[in-house]
């Protein structure tokens, strides 16, 4: 599956000026599952992904640790203690940083706020995760839209782990919808993040994650965006 959807990507490349960022996992598969199996069939799958991103030439892959709580009815299934949740995604995460620094891709952490999951919620828990593996090659990805709910200053946590980050997931928040609006269409500052951004030099890809209502609505706001960082 991972090798066809990767010749469907080398194909739209060949004939687009788009470069491959990252690719993003998400919810496929579960890495703090009490079955040891489950586990390791997660972690294969994501090595599967790292291969096929570095041989692509993107940066890494997006990775969720946790389950979404939607399937909270499955929470059994995961460890209770939150010190035992920690422990198993340092394993996990610490095997992957070896694989990716073979391949030269990044492993990367996305943490969700507190509505989508129970573990991983803030840029400050993801990089300590990040600490605890011991690799240069574990990262983080934040997300406007998840740090609005979670962070209380998103430029000033952006400039603290600035050294962590290699992607950003950019999205608005009217603090009324429940998922990411094109920037620019809700009360993010984005005025003072972008000043932060080039306070701190970033240089790597910032990927829309958010609803796109329609072609005319997604060049607005690109061009919201180009303004910015002028």
């Amino acid at each position: 599956m991972v090798q066809e959807k990767k010749e469907s990507v080398l194909s739209a490349l060949s004939s687009s000026k788009v470069k491959l960022s990252t690719m993003l996992l998400g919810y496929q598969g579960n890495l703090l599952s009490k079955n040891r199996k489950k586990r390791e069939r997660t972690l294969h799958r994501i090595e599967q992904y790292l291969k096929a991103c570095a041989e692509l030439g993107g940066i890494g892959v997006v990775t969720v640790p946790s389950p979404p709580k939607s399937r909270s009815l499955f929470n059994f299934l995961l460890p209770n203690n939150k010190e035992t949740k920690r422990a198993l995604v340092v394993e996990q995460y610490r095997i992957l940083g070896r694989y990716a620094q073979e391949l030269g891709a990044y492993i990367i952490i996305e943490p969700l706020d507190h509505f989508r999951t129970n573990f991983l919620n803030t840029c400050d828990e993801a990089v300590e995760i990040c600490r605890m593996t011991g690799s240069d090659m574990v990262k983080i990805c934040p997300d406007f839209f998840h740090m609005s709910i979670e962070e209380p200053n998103i430029d000033e946590k952006i400039k603290e782990f600035s050294d962590y980050i290699v992607h950003l997931h950019i999205g608005d928040n009217d603090m009324k919808s429940k998922f990411a609006l094109l920037p620019g269409k809700g009360n993010l500052d984005f005025i003072n993040i972008f000043r932060v951004l080039r306070e701190i030099k970033y240089s790597n890809y910032l990927s829309f994650d958010c609803k796109i209502p329609g072609e005319e609505e997604l060049h607005s706001s690109a061009q919201f965006l180009k303004k910015l960082m002028q």
